[in-house]
């Protein structure tokens, strides 16, 4: 139970469309099953397993909307944090790399959703060792207060899953064309039909 405990200075506020956050260190949010992504201070954010999310510490604005990630979203092929021995002071997701501002006493454990393969501590390249999880990617970076910036994957990789990922989209969009023109068809032929009836009689 200690992360529970580690979270009592958090602060919250329950909002009409999601809830407003005050913490002094990074904590992980775990919500319903029904809340499949998150806007944070007007960023998308996706979950990690259990349906939980990395907030940062500071003031943050947070929506919650089942609707907010539809079948088609890109979101979810980009890395994500998925803990953290340190505490983060905020995060820039893109869909191959993640930027971390953070401050840890001793060096900081930072568990990523893809490999990483380039690793820049302010600015300087760093070397790095990859320690490989049943479903992430953990790394070591320096302690003290640094800016860090994670590269995930490679490049062909990458075109593949977001050719995959437009290639799903078109055929599904198509589908539901199809579907949706063969119905219409079925209707107005119906139409056309008992109209042709009604003149017969």
């Amino acid at each position: 139970m200690f992360s529970y405990a580690l979270a009592s200075k958090v602060r919250y506020h329950i909002t009409e469309s999601g809830m407003t956050v005050n913490a002094p260190y990074s904590f992980v949010l775990r919500l319903p099953k029904e809340i499949t992504e998150i806007t944070i201070d007007g960023t998308h954010l996706p979950p990690f397993r259990d349906n939980r999310y990395v907030i940062p510490a500071g003031d943050h604005s947070i929506l919650l909307a089942p609707q907010t990630a539809s079948t088609f979203s890109a979101y979810e092929l980009q890395t994500r944090i998925m803990s953290s021995t340190g505490s983060i002071k905020s995060a820039i997701y893109g869909l191959r790399d993640v930027t971390v501002e953070y401050q840890s006493d001793a060096r900081m454990l930072l568990s990523l959703s893809n490999m990483p393969t380039t690793v820049t501590v302010d600015g300087e390249s760093m070397g790095f060792t990859v320690l490989k999880g049943n479903d992430c990617y953990s790394i070591f970076l320096p302690h003290g207060i640094h800016k860090a910036n994670i590269v995930t994957g490679d490049k062909f990789a990458y075109g593949v899953n977001i050719t995959s990922f437009w290639s799903t989209t078109a055929i599904a969009i198509f589908s539901a064309l199809a579907i949706s023109l063969l119905l219409i068809m079925y209707f107005v032929l119906k139409f056309v039909r008992r109209t042709l009836e009604y003149r017969k009689a």
